[in-house]
């Protein structure tokens, strides 16, 4: 059986289309769609976005986009377990507050100690010095050399720029349909209702979304500009968080 990279890149060829084609139709990046096409899932932000983006290519290349992600899910939920089996177990080691005060205690205590020895050293070194008569020398002169203009960096310099969030949720405008949805802003519950056939919410956070949805196969999610589609199965309950995101301003 072909993996699912392999589908999906074989279907686009089929179609005669380019990723550049692609990312204008469906808003998901080339470097994306290189990624899902080469099973290169480490390149994406994380799981949420490897199967909303999994579903959302394979319905644009008119593949079964249900079976796609199921096999996507078998395949990552397997390699997963392979990891978990393989890697070693370590003791968890926990900090209680008193250690961590004692550790603070023990740092302090050293460098007071270092102070005293540094303070120590001068005042013996001073107090056994020769006093040497010093001539008179001619005014003497001093080579300065002249300070660097310091120059602000550029916007080019900096390689982030941090953005919030903003999340846009739709439920599929088909007879019958509605979800129940709980969101939290940066920790503060925003909305907590039923969205029916057609209707969309809008979230936005400095740092932080958390959603709880009801049923997830008619829900679409929008975060920050790239759309995620569905990213479960109708009926499915999930619960999501979306961190903080970053965006390269050379990227583009």
């Amino acid at each position: 059986m072909i993996g699912i990279g392999q589908l999906l890149r074989e279907a686009r060829e089929e179609k005669q289309l380019s990723l550049a084609d692609v990312e204008r139709e469906t808003k998901i990046r080339i470097r994306y769609l290189e990624a899902l096409e080469t099973e290169n899932f480490s390149v994406l932000p994380g799981t949420i976005y490897m199967f909303g983006f999994v579903r959302s290519y394979a319905s644009f290349l008119g593949l079964d986009a249900e079976e796609v992600v199921s096999r996507l899910k078998k395949e990552y939920q397997s390699e997963q377990e392979v990891q978990v089996e393989t890697k070693p177990v370590r003791n968890p080691v926990t900090y209680s507050p008193r250690t961590r005060n004692i550790g603070r205690m023990l740092k302090l205590l050293a460098v007071a100690l270092g102070i005293c020895l540094i303070l120590g050293y001068f005042y013996s070194y001073f107090l056994n010095r020769t006093p040497v008569d010093t001539p008179t020398d001619p005014a003497q002169v001093t080579d300065q050399i002249p300070a660097e203009p310091v120059v602000p960096p550029t916007e080019e310099q900096f390689e982030e720029v941090i953005q919030g969030i903003e999340l846009v949720m739709t439920v599929v405008d088909q007879p019958g349909a509605r979800c129940w949805v709980e969101v939290r802003a940066d920790g503060i519950t925003d909305f907590s209702g039923i969205l029916v056939a057609g209707e969309s919410k809008t979230v936005e956070a400095a740092e932080t979304v958390w959603v709880k949805i009801g049923n997830a196969g008619v829900l679409s999610i929008i975060y920050n500009g790239e759309d995620l589609g569905n990213l479960g199965s109708p009926g499915e309950v999930l619960t999501l968080e979306f961190p903080m995101a970053t965006e390269e301003t050379n990227s583009q």
